[in-house]
């Protein structure tokens, strides 16, 4: 794909046409539009301009506001993009031909799937404007596109095949093994070889700083368990023996304690029976006089609830005299006061529906009044009653045929014109209107008379209904009354009952509790006596000196055991140090092994993957400066990221910020043209401003770039005025003219 024409109209004040080929130069002093054209191309395709993709950036652009530029495809498509401004707003306008897309954004989206969308594809210095961390990123990002997908097993393999295995210890071995188990994972974040490298050597270094703290810390527990004192005492027979002597010395302490307990228990239950049986003898005494009080009073108490029954039975009268509502005669009357209502709302409708219609027969009376007087003013009826008068007068007049034939058209015209049978109609109809409307009238009359009757009959039974419901709050007020009354007498008589019932119910308890502390003393006193029968009491002096001999031994046994554990547990902490400072060390050693080895793959990688972008260059380089190859360092001896680009001629390395003017030129084309093949977008187009290039180098330039011919598309604009320099074989040569104003 490649560009055929390019259009532009009053961009950066230069309207002009070129046909363009594969390799095209544009000759010309300053001002004569050289850049124009090449800035031209490359905001038709993206939209960028130097100063930016917006469009008050475009609008510099501009002369007077507005400017257009377009291209058009090998494939014929058209490509078009206009930008203008009303003064206070600017707007850009993208057609690309085929694309029916709505938008600016999304038209430039298709045009970007259409031709592609790689920044130096149009201009190097879109690519050298670039930060150097972004243009490593860039480059790194095609060159590993272009060597093929990142995998990181072969990544991991690479650093094992650059580690030396064969006599490592089976430690050795182990962290290796658990290095390389961990490094996928590790990686698997990186796109390419390079940055896996450079996460490889920092991890590594970060595990083999952890190894030796972890492995200095190991040997310093070993150090310190070794030298450790032994301060165990004499240890007589094996722990097991010893154990199985606890044991049955436990056994024993336990047997005794029981025993002084139970010695302990006896005496202290003798003492709490006794008490018990005392206090007992007391609470039954105490009991038996309360008893007696409470029988005392059986006077008082056959007078309460002789008082208790005629409380209830004078309730009892009352609730039968309790007046009742009539609640069926309520709601009977409150029946009959909604049917007067709605008989009255009825009549009252009826009387509203009449006096209506009769208003509006009176309207359609008036009106055909008014109709009748306007018929009657017709000019039409004038005339001919006008006619009617002169008719008259020509009876007098001596008989004439054509006179006789004049007055019988008239007549016929003024007859159909005024029509006197219209208002004889409207007259009649009108007599007709006044009977309705008397009739109207007395059915008026009667719906009044209805209305009034219903209204009195409504007033009636709403006053009965009225008078029903205050008799009947006022029996209610009457029951509440006489049911208040009931209420306080029920009250009354529950509370002297309640009393009498609670006196019985105190009697039962005390009896109750009476027997029931007569029972619990009897069941003392016997406790007691078979308690005493049993030998009385043992003294504990004797059990006591028994056991603190015994625990004596068994302070001896558990010290015996704990000094025999401990130094087992020592012997097992120290064998497990020396195991973890080994394990250290050798994750130590084995991590140095990978940082080396991640660094030896790395300088590899570095140069295998620059290598397609150093290839593509020399092609270029190799016919326009002979002896001179590029390079691009990507890391320095340190291992730090860096971004280099330059060439090595004579065996001197020259960095591209030391290349002279013409010889950078060179270099940059041979940059952009390896780019664009490494990214390798539908239309491969080179941009290059090749500023004032003495001859020499504009003929290796034009020359080295005629191998290019059929791969890509080449314009370059360089300052030149020489003769012999005009004409190039296999070039589009365009020879512009200094602008001597802007053409709007």
């Amino acid at each position: 794909m490649h560009i055929d024409s390019l259009a532009l109209n009053a961009f950066k004040g230069v309207t002009a046409s070129e046909k363009l080929g594969q390799l095209n130069l544009l000759l010309g002093p300053n001002g004569s539009g050289k850049t124009a054209r090449l800035l031209a191309t490359r905001f038709a395709i993206t939209g960028v301009t130097p100063a930016g993709s917006k469009n008050d950036a475009a609008l510099l652009y501009a002369a007077n506001g507005r400017c257009s530029v377009s291209v058009t495809l090998n494939d014929g498509r058209l490509i078009e993009r206009h930008v203008r401004s009303n003064g206070t707003t600017v707007s850009q306008d993208l057609f690309v031909a085929g694309v029916n897309e709505k938008g600016t954004r999304r038209v430039q989206e298709r045009l970007g799937e259409i031709v592609g969308d790689f920044a130096p594809m149009w201009d190097v210095a879109a690519f050298t404007s670039l930060s150097l961390e972004k243009q490593r990123a860039a480059v790194v990002e095609l060159c590993a596109k272009a060597s093929g997908d990142f995998d990181v097993h072969e990544f991991v393999q690479a650093i094992n095949n650059h580690i030396d295995s064969a006599h490592a210890s089976p430690a050795e071995t182990l962290a290796l093994n658990s290095y390389l188990a961990q490094l996928p994972a590790v990686v698997s974040h990186c796109s390419d070889r390079a940055s896996a490298a450079d996460v490889a050597i920092s991890w590594s270094r970060s595990k083999a700083n952890q190894a030796k703290q972890q492995a200095d810390a190991a040997h310093q527990a070993a150090r310190h368990l070794s030298e450790g004192p032994a301060d165990a005492p004499p240890i007589g027979g094996s722990v097991e023996q010893l154990q199985e002597d606890l044991q049955k010395a436990r056994h024993q302490d336990a047997e005794l304690v029981g025993q002084i307990a139970n010695q302990e228990g006896r005496a202290t239950a003798r003492t709490s029976l006794a008490d018990q049986m005392d206090m007992l003898a007391e609470q039954v005494a105490a009991g038996e006089k309360q008893y007696r009080e409470l029988m005392s009073l059986d006077v008082e108490y056959t007078g309460h609830m002789a008082h208790a029954l005629a409380v209830e039975q004078q309730a009892a009268d009352l609730r039968e005299t309790l007046p009742e509502v009539d609640s069926e005669r309520i709601a009977r009357l409150r029946q009959d006061a909604i049917n007067a209502e709605k008989r009255r709302d009825d009549a009252t409708e009826a009387a509203s529906a009449a006096a209506n219609e009769h208003e509006k027969l009176a309207g359609q009376s008036r009106e055909i009044l008014v109709r009748i007087a306007a018929l009657e003013q017709a000019p039409w009826t004038r005339a001919l009653q006008s006619w009617q008068r002169i008719k008259v007068g020509l009876q007098d007049q001596p008989a004439n045929s054509d006179v006789a034939q004049a007055v019988a058209e008239l007549d016929l015209v003024l007859g159909e014109q005024a029509d006197p049978s219209r208002i004889e109609r409207l007259r009649e109809q009108h007599g007709a209107v006044q009977i309705q409307i008397k009739a109207a009238m007395n059915v008026a009359q009667v719906a009044l008379g209805d209305k009034d009757a219903a209204r009195q009959d409504c007033t009636a039974a709403v006053e009965a209904w009225h008078d029903a419901e205050g008799e009947a709050g006022k029996v209610l007020a009457e029951q509440s009354r006489v049911q208040n009354e009931i209420r306080d007498l029920g009250q009354e008589g529950g509370q002297l009952r309640s009393q009498c019932q609670r006196r019985a119910e105190q009697l039962a308890q005390l009896a109750d509790q009476i027997d029931r502390r007569k029972k619990a003393r009897a069941d003392a006193e016997s406790r007691l006596n078979a308690l005493d029968s049993e030998g009385g009491l043992v003294p504990t002096e004797t059990l006591e000196q028994q056991r603190e001999a015994l625990r004596e031994r068994i302070g001896q046994l558990e010290a015996s055991i704990s000094a025999a554990t401990r130094t087992a547990e020592a012997s097992k902490m120290l064998h497990n140090a020396s195991a973890d400072a080994e394990g250290a060390t050798a994750s130590v050693e084995m991590g140095k092994a990978v940082e080396l080895a991640a660094k030896a793959c790395r300088e590899a990688l570095m140069h295998s993957l620059v290598a397609p972008l150093i290839n593509n260059m020399a092609s270029i380089l190799k016919a326009a400066m002979p002896g001179c190859a590029a390079y691009c360092a990507l890391a320095n001896e340190r291992g730090t990221a860096i971004f280099e680009l330059g060439w090595v001629c004579d065996g001197q390395r020259v960095s591209l910020a030391g290349l002279s003017g013409g010889e950078s030129t060179i270099f940059l084309a041979a940059l952009a043209y390896s780019l664009v093949k490494l990214a390798d977008p539908p239309l491969k187009l080179l941009l290059i401003e090749a500023a004032e290039l003495d001859k020499d180098h504009m003929d290796r330039l034009a020359g080295a770039l005629r191998h290019v011919e059929g791969e890509m598309q080449v314009l370059v604009a360089a300052c030149h005025t020489e003769p012999q320099v005009v004409s190039i074989e296999g070039w589009n040569v365009m020879a512009l003219s200094r602008r001597t104003a802007i053409t709007a």
